[in-house]
Formats: structure tokens, sequence, C-alpha cells
């Protein structure tokens, strides 16, 4: 019986003592919270490197860093989460150390702590210093309450973008390794987003309409004059009236549908991608209809039948598709918009997309304007403080006549362009090589030649909407100046590798001649083509027309 109590507890000691030690979750403390910054230390028991650390705005995962930052008490152990300002409101915050194990891997059964628990930030709309986006801060309280839950956020160490699903998908957040300062102006009509302008092609003539912010008047004036003795603003409107003297399908019936904001009735059609309905902007109206990821680093949104900047109802038939895509130091974002509507529009310059950049990022601008485009990454290029102006841009090599043209300030000869903040501590630079897009502006200021802070970068393009239209065109944005060094290759030196993937080719050997046939002017005959004959037959184009794209048809 000895013998057996003995071996027994021999055999309990050996199982105590060769038993692994349970795992101990993470430690750590939150030194600083505030509505910018979370900041403290966090390390784990079990190993002596580094812990991963997760931080989450409202519930959702906002950015991730290592906790290997130098710390007052704790060794290399410190973390430091800074972001831009959480707009108003009462938002949660919390830091959570990855509980890892030995080997330094997360502990897929572990238990990641929350440093210093849960902090509770009262935001206000004074922290934002643009006085703009601070505006409407506090007038559209609501967008910042759910903007952590609605936004879809790519990120990676170098670059962060945020798309905003409740409002029409439309870019609001970016940033580079710096998660401090949002290099895009974060408001409903700003952002970077699809804006598309057009009249009814069916009017004729135009003529005077008030412009008077609350009022609205349908009344089609012969002269300024006249309009301006019932109203102390006023703006002449072309394709106003048809031929037989009835409104253009443009135009509001200040009863069902009017203007927004002072825009008048003779406006044209403006569907813009973030806009809701009855010139509001937060409403279910401009939810996307589709929002899924595909892959780990793209994002693909829908949204369908966008309302007007101008005007109080929608744009039925239109859809904008947009897939974001992120990479090593850029975001590729690549737009579709196609129409099924009624309507046929003249040609109009479009925002293809437009793009506002955050406070103070609009003093110098940059493009390249030498003689051998893609030659050599670290040639000079043209750096400019351009004075405020509403329309400079530089043209990209399919503009049409560009010494003719007095907003043209230079020629991108690699078709990218951007922008930096005085400092040069904050910078953007974008390109495309899709042909459709003929243009960058390079803006201060974007309202009267007045400094409103930031810059406007948006690629601008020219065409007209009708049944059938597709349009497609891809945007690369990098939260960067063009030499920035990023893991040991310049940002210009990925263009060049991006122009030589799309097949881009700066000097093409024959110059592009007229296409007959086609109609509307991309380079080719197609059903677009076809479509606009048909829809404005007898009126602007006839049988000659008609023969020309059937018998140049695909070419």
């Amino acid at each position: 019986m000895r013998q057996a109590i003995t071996s027994f507890m021999a055999l309990f000691l050996w199982s105590f003592t060769s038993s692994p030690a349970l795992a101990a979750p993470p430690i750590g403390a939150m030194d600083v919270s505030t509505s910018t910054r979370s900041a403290g230390w966090a390390r784990d028991p079990d190993n002596s490197g580094s812990v991963p650390m997760h931080l989450y705005i409202d519930d959702v995962l906002y950015d991730t860093q290592t906790a290997n930052l130098p710390h007052a008490d704790q060794g290399n152990h410190g973390f430091d989460f800074q972001f831009s300002p959480l707009g108003t409101g009462s938002h949660m915050v919390k830091a959570f150390a990855i509980d890892v194990l030995a080997n330094g891997q997360p502990d897929p059964n572990g238990t990641n702590i929350a440093v210093g628990g849960q902090k509770t930030i009262t935001a206000n709309c004074n922290e934002i210093i643009n006085g703009g986006v601070r505006a409407w801060c506090t007038n559209n309280p609501n967008y910042w309450l759910e903007r952590q839950s609605v936004t879809k956020i790519l990120r990676n160490k170098s670059v962060m973008v945020g798309i905003n699903n409740s409002y029409g998908g439309f870019l609001t957040q970016l940033y580079n390794h710096d998660r401090s300062k949002n290099l895009i102006h974060e408001h409903g009509g700003s952002g970077v987003q699809i804006s598309i302008w057009g009249y009814d092609a069916s009017g004729a003539a135009g003529g005077w309409f008030t412009q008077q912010p609350g009022t609205c008047d349908t009344t089609v004036y012969t002269s300024e004059g006249a309009c301006l003795q019932n109203a102390s603003q006023c703006r002449y409107y072309g394709w106003a009236k048809k031929a037989n003297g009835s409104p253009a399908a443009h135009l509001v019936d200040c009863n069902s549908v009017y203007d927004c904001v002072g825009w008048g009735a003779g406006a044209p059609w403006n569907p813009l991608q973030a806009q809701a309905a009855n010139c509001g902007w937060h409403s279910p109206t401009n939810d996307v209809v589709i929002k899924e990821a595909v892959g780990n680093n793209t994002w693909h949104t829908l949204h369908k039948n966008p309302y007007h900047f101008t005007k109080s109802n929608n744009f039925l038939g239109m859809d904008i598709d947009q897939v974001v895509t992120l990479f090593d130091t850029y975001a590729k974002v690549d737009y579709t918009v196609t129409y099924d509507g009624p309507y046929t529009t003249p040609h109009h310059g479009q925002e293809f997309p437009a793009f506002f950049t955050g406070n103070n990022v609009n003093h110098w601008y940059y493009w390249y304007e030498g003689n051998e485009p893609f030659v050599n990454a670290d040639s000079g290029v043209t750096e400019e403080a351009l004075p405020l102006s509403d329309k400079q841009k530089v043209a990209f090599e399919n503009f049409p006549n560009p010494s003719a043209d007095p907003n043209v300030v230079g020629l991108a000869k690699e078709r990218w362009w951007g922008v930096c903040s005085q400092d040069k501590e904050h910078c953007i630079t974008l390109a495309t090589y899709s042909p459709l897009i003929w243009s960058g502006f390079v803006r201060k200021g974007s309202h009267g030649g007045t400094n409103t802070g930031e810059a406007v970068l948006t690629a601008q393009s020219s065409f007209n909407f009708h049944p059938g239209m597709k349009r497609e065109t891809t945007l690369y944005v990098f939260p960067y100046r063009w030499d920035e060094v990023v893991d040991g290759k310049s940002i210009r030196q990925r263009i060049f590798e991006i122009a030589a993937a799309e097949g881009y080719n700066p000097n093409p050997t024959e110059p592009p001649t007229d296409i007959e046939g086609d109609i509307d002017g991309d380079g080719g005959v197609d059903m677009d083509d076809y479509n606009l004959v048909v829809n404005q037959f007898g009126s602007t184009y006839d049988i000659f027309d008609l023969s020309l794209v059937a018998g140049n048809f695909g070419g």
C-alpha cells in the first residue's frame, strides 16, 4: 500500500513540474488618450520582443502598429497611434495588445488585452483646422458619428485610404505613414469623387436665371438686366429652351424638383457621387448598393442613380462603379460610369474624378515638362508656387491645342502631377494613363479665387453622356512627393513602372488622326457613336452621319 502511494505521489509531482506554464496575457497601459492620439506601452510576459497593437475606434479596426517605440519607463515597448480629428460627439477608443506565443507569433488561443481599457473621447468640430470642413462638421454631425462604421479602410505601413460606403463610395481619407494628417478634404462636396455635368441636348436657346438661395424661379429671362430686376445675382445657362419654347429636361419646375444652394433653375445636371436626396448629405439615398472585398487589398462599390449637386432629384439610369486597390505606396482607383437613361447631352468638361486635398496641401505644384519623358526618374521637374486661381491646369499630350488655352500653365509629359504643403511635409502625387483624361487641375483655392486651404487636383475630361454610354478611367494616388524614396524606390520610379505596364507611349510614331464615324471623339467607332446618332437623328445628325458610323464600325 505504501509503495502504491509513493508511486502515485511521484507521478503527480512529475506531471505538475513537467506541464508547461499557462501563457500569460499581454500587459500595458495607455498614457495618452485624446481625440487625435492614443499612446502608451504594451508587452507580453511570454516574449521579450514587441507585440502587435490594433487600434479600434467605435468598435472598428482603424490602424495597426508594433509596440516597439522607446518609452520612458518600459524600454522599447511603446506605441503611439495618431489620427485625424474625430469631428464631433463621443467616440470609443481601444488599443489592443495582441497575445503572442514564446516565438513571438500571435497566439490563436490567447487573450488580447485592451490596455487601459476603453476610453471615451468627446470630440468637437473646433479641432478641425479647415474652415469649410469645420462648418460642414457643425452642420452634418451624423457623418462624424457614423464615420468609422461606414468607412472601409485599406491600409499598409506606407499608405491608408478610406472609402465611405454611405456617401456613394467616395474617398474621404488618405494618409502616408503619418496617420495624423488626412490628405483629403473631408467634405461631402469635395473629397475624391465622380462629378458629371451635362445639359439636355434637345434644348436650343439659353437664358438668364436668378440665383437666390432659398428661392426658386423658373423664369427664363432674355437679358441679365431683366433678371437682375428680380434678384441680386443672375447667371446665364445654355440649352434652356427647346425649339418649340418648352423647357429643356434639365430645368427644374421649382415644385417637385428645386435647385440646390442657389444654383438656379437652369443649372445643368450634375450627378455627384456623394450627394443625397433633396440637396442633403446624410441619408440612405446615397448608400452604395454593392460593397464587397475583392481579395485582401481591394474594395468594390456600386452606386446607382446618384443625386445632383445642382438640384434636388437624382439621375436615373447612371451607375458609378468603383474599385480601389491598395499597393505598396499608392492606391489604384478604377472608375466605370454607365448611363442607360433617356437623355443625351452635348460635350461638357467632366471631373473624372474631382480631387480636393487636405488643409494647406496647396502650395507647391509639380509636373515633368522636359524633353525626355520616362528616361531618368532623378531628372528635374517643374516646381511652381502657383497663385490663387479657379482654372489652372497642366495639359497632357491629348489636350486639344493647349497653347490656345490661357488656363494651361504647363505640359505634364509623363501624365503625373502633384502638390505639397509649403513645408513639403505633406504631399500628393497623381498619375493617369487613361486616354479619356486630358488634363489635371493644379488649382489653389476652390471658391472664387479665395484660399480656402485646399488644392484641386481634379482629373479633367470632356465628353457627353447618352443612352448606352460607358466611360472608364484609372487614377493612381500616391500620398507622397514625386521624388520621395519609400522602401528603396522613388515615387517617380514607380510611376515609370506603371506607365510601362499600361503600355503608355509618350512619343507615338504617328500623330492622332480624326476617325470618320467617331461622333463622340473617343478614338473609336462603337455603340456609343451609334446611340448618339440615333437619339439625335433628324436634329443634330442625319443619314450621312449614320452611314459613317455603319461604314467604320469597330474602327
